[in-house]
């Protein structure tokens, strides 16, 4: 599947840390409000890029706004 990432400003889409290298995908969505469910917005926007290994990091501003993860 194609992957139609581009990295916010100022961001590239590899990090390089002591540990690897990574890639980081931000993904566009919705405007997430709190009558979401994160399972429902993950099986949307995320899953249909996921492979085996992959690790979805979510950020906190989202986790504060989405009973279904607080």
């Amino acid at each position: 599947m194609e992957m139609p990432f581009e990295p916010n400003e100022g961001k590239n889409l590899t990090i390089d840390t002591d540990f690897g290298t990574y890639a980081r995908y931000p993904i566009r969505t919705h405007v997430i409000m709190k009558e979401d469910v994160m399972t429902d917005v993950l099986d949307k926007y995320v899953c249909p890029y996921l492979e085996k290994g992959d690790t979805v990091i979510i950020s906190e501003k989202i986790i504060a706004i989405t009973p279904s993860l607080s």
